[in-house]
């Protein structure tokens, strides 16, 4: 339950943050949905790309996110997005820096809510 309910706070957080940014005029933010279809989709290629690809590609830059204290993981996060991206037809991004962002907003907004609405057992 716990992951169906992690999954859909995902999906949501990806489809309406473009939006909410839109509503705050940041247009340097560029990154739009065709429908929740789509953010259904990204959600979960992007939780299997966590699950699967993350781990290798963490092992394998442990030197540099230690050299850099740890904020190498938003460039593998970032990496992951615009993997999902490229895997998913309906979603754009335009730029790195975009992705980056995008990523790092979307990890803070998912952490939060997450946090509200999944109970953890005690």
């Amino acid at each position: 339950m716990k992951f169906v309910l992690r999954y859909l706070i995902t999906a949501a957080v990806a489809f309406f943050l473009p939006k909410v940014l839109e509503f705050y005029d940041v247009t340097s933010i560029q990154v739009h949905f065709d429908s929740f279809k789509t953010a259904l989709l990204f959600a979960l290629a992007f939780g299997l790309l966590n699950i699967l690809v993350k781990p290798i590609i963490s092992f394998f830059s442990l030197p540099i996110t230690i050299l850099t204290l740890g904020l190498f993981t938003l460039i593998i996060n970032a990496l992951m997005v615009y993997i999902a991206d490229r895997l998913i037809n309906g979603m754009s991004i335009n730029g790195f820096v975009n992705t980056l962002i995008f990523s790092v907003l979307l990890s803070v907004c998912t952490t939060i809510l997450c946090w509200i609405f999944i109970k953890k057992k005690e």
